[in-house]
């Protein structure tokens, strides 16, 4: 799902969400060479952690949340618990993005805040709607479409 937006008067495209790969890995495509950066930085990051599998680095094993695997699990098919292991999930990833930050790091692509908007399930997906603030006040809203199993 690619999204562009303008920064510092220069366009800024990324592609979100690739496509889940069996085992629940996220297969990230950015075309040409293209900038990431600001606020999209911190959604990349964000996204990255909710949908790798907890475990699944061997360098860093405790990166990743269940998310994808309780989706592909069928555990996310009933809204209450859905909402419930999605916050967790949330929560989890922004615990980790803390973790990593630094001195170095730029406020604009650090993430400040995640508020969950909808959660709506299909038969074949649940859609999270993710309202994301930078720790430099910037706001990036986007939906994040997880398979379920």
């Amino acid at each position: 799902m690619p999204t562009s937006t303008n920064i510092g008067d220069r366009p800024i495209d990324i592609y979100l969400l690739g496509e889940t790969q069996p085992g629940g890995r996220l297969s990230m495509k950015i075309d040409g060479g293209r900038v990431v950066a600001g606020p999209l930085v911190a959604a990349q990051k964000l996204v990255s952690i909710l949908l790798s599998n907890k475990g699944a680095d061997p360098i860093n094993p405790e990166r990743g949340t269940n998310l994808v695997r309780l989706a592909t699990t069928g555990h996310l098919r009933s809204e209450e618990l859905a909402e419930l292991l999605i916050l967790d999930s949330v929560a989890d990833a922004i615990s980790q993005m803390m973790a990593m930050r630094s001195d170095e790091s730029v406020d604009d692509e650090e993430v400040a805040t995640v508020d969950v908007g909808y959660i709506g399930i299909q038969a074949d997906e649940v859609s999270v709607v993710l309202q994301m603030t930078t720790l430099a006040g910037a706001n990036v809203k986007f939906t994040l479409p997880i398979k379920l199993g």
